[in-house]
């Protein structure tokens, strides 16, 4: 098993943060494990965070990066990598922000919405984006009703539309989850499963894995 995830919830000058993330490894755990550690620790310390969330991601993103590869750059034979997929809930604003292929995928007037693009490198516009080494971010503010948050050994046997009807047939964030993740076991996803479900109540939310 590869994949990990983080679930936190603090306090940032005064303002109630909660902090969700999946992570994707590939080639080993190390990188998701390094993701799980430090990823949010890095992003909360930023001296913007609060002001400009999207700027924190983002470089926050590209440091945890970094000082994973220097972590790990006196060993040559490790190739760990790994992909995210993370919300951000600040109040009554919510930020997604991917990496790679793992998905967030939002439950909203009873229609599956995309919050997350996948990364694929044989795209055109993707190969431009690992040269830049870009990353992605939406804001999305009121109006949901749940939140996925999975690894792509999900996605890959699971179209958005499915994974929200199968949200919509069961009872709480909790049943969702192990739903979502029965039926991608079911259909012999390839992958490991990694699943988080959010689920959003008058500016309040809970969620399972």
């Amino acid at each position: 098993m590869e994949d990990r995830l983080s679930i936190k919830s603090t306090t940032v000058n005064g303002e109630t943060v909660s902090l969700f993330g999946a992570f994707d490894g590939h080639g080993g755990p190390h990188a998701a494990e390094y993701l799980k550690k430090h990823l949010f620790k890095n992003l909360v310390k930023h001296p913007k965070f609060l002001k400009d969330t999207k700027l924190a991601i983002n470089q926050m993103f590209l440091k945890t990066d970094a000082d994973f590869l220097q972590s790990i750059s006196s060993d040559r034979y490790r190739d760990d990598g790994s992909t995210a997929v993370a919300a951000i809930l600040i109040g009554n604003r919510l930020y997604v922000a991917n990496v790679g292929d793992s998905r967030a995928v939002a439950l909203k007037a009873g229609k599956a919405v995309p919050l997350s693009e996948d990364h694929k490198p044989n795209k055109k516009d993707e190969q431009k984006r690992i040269e830049d080494a870009g990353g992605i971010e939406k804001v999305v503010h009121e109006g949901l009703e749940y939140l996925v948050l999975a690894t792509d050994g999900l996605w890959d046997v699971m179209r958005n539309e499915d994974a929200v009807s199968l949200l919509k047939a069961q009872d709480g964030p909790k049943a969702a989850a192990m739903k979502l993740t029965e039926v991608a076991r079911s259909r012999l996803t390839l992958d490991n499963v990694t699943c988080i479900v959010l689920q959003f109540h008058h500016g309040k939310s809970t969620n399972s894995k």
